[in-house]
């Protein structure tokens, strides 16, 4: 059964130490072991991560080569990411490039 009190960081603070150091249970089963609700757990989880991070190294900085042809030529263009080439028939809207950027290396922006 899930505890309908609210508890504060010094109740999940350890509790997600704990969760950390645990390999091969999900969050929710985790959650169910320790009776609390497994979507305070992961809210936790990611508060105290975050809070863990520096500001000014919040995320890795990358840089992905990008060959732009001049725009009267622009019908084709090849993107290299991270050893893979990927070839597109005409240049594609920043955002729609950028997305593919972030898919493609692991979720990180660029």
């Amino acid at each position: 059964m899930v505890s309908k009190t609210r508890k504060g960081r010094t109740f999940w603070t350890p509790l997600v130490a704990e969760f950390k150091q645990t390999s091969g249970v999900t969050q929710a089963a985790f959650a169910k072991s320790h009776s609390v609700h497994p979507g305070t757990l992961r809210k936790w989880i990611y508060k105290l991560r975050d809070e863990q991070r520096p500001a000014d190294a919040s995320l890795p900085v990358r840089f992905v080569e990008v060959e732009v042809p001049p725009a009267e030529s622009a019908e084709q263009i090849t993107v290299a990411l991270g050893g893979v080439l990927v070839h597109l028939e005409r240049l594609p809207e920043p955002a729609w490039l950028a997305e593919l950027v972030r898919h493609t290396t692991g979720g990180s922006p660029c």
